[in-house]
């Protein structure tokens, strides 16, 4: 009878425990990476809203309604999505910045990315051309394609109910938004074609 007591606490115990402890399933490191990628992503639009009062210390230029609409909006959109990646990013299975493979591949796209970007924001802030609302609205085209793309990726991997639906949130908020921007374009590229 004592044997048997102390085999059922033991057991009770270890089902207890099994219960209190994470699931933590393993998340490939691609997994891990995509978020990196969209967290960098969605923090890039969190800090376009510096660009109007940039150029107008800087340069005395002035954005045209859409631009700036489409800034705020977008900042607004990025900082808000950022705040709730980062609380989501922590939930069962975490994917967090942590990756077991380093991958040298992965860094090399990273720099390339950076590179990238950094040369897109650079140019597009100090051209003083009236091509510069075009330029910026090109930009949005790609990075919010980019974002979308990313969301819809990690979707097909995604375990976590959770994230499962605000990646679609995200890919289809960015959608929308790119074809959103392009319809704007597209009727002021038809207008100027008019004058």
């Amino acid at each position: 009878m004592v044997r048997f007591t102390a085999v059922a606490a033991a057991f009770v115990l270890l089902l207890c425990c099994s219960m209190l402890k994470p699931s933590h399933a393993h998340v490939p490191d691609e997994v891990h990476q995509g978020y990196e990628m969209l967290t960098d992503l969605i923090t890039v639009h969190s800090t376009i809203w510096v660009i109007p009062p940039l150029r107008r210390l800087t340069f005395g230029a002035k954005l045209q309604k859409e631009t700036k609409h489409y800034i705020d909006v977008i900042s607004t959109n990025g900082s808000t999505r950022k705040k709730e990646l980062t609380r989501l990013r922590q939930l069962d299975p975490p994917v967090l910045a942590t990756c077991t493979d380093p991958n040298p591949r992965n860094k090399v796209m990273e720099e390339i990315l950076f590179t990238l970007g950094s040369r897109v924001v650079k140019n597009t802030m100090l051209d003083l051309s009236d091509t510069f609302d075009v330029d910026f609205f090109l930009v949005q085209f790609g990075s919010c394609r980019l974002i979308s793309s990313t969301a819809q990726a990690l979707l097909k991997f995604e375990k976590n109910e959770e994230r499962k639906k605000w990646l679609k949130e995200v890919s289809d908020q960015y959608k929308s938004l790119r074809n959103e921007m392009r319809s704007k374009m597209i009727i002021k590229t038809e207008c100027k074609k008019k004058t």
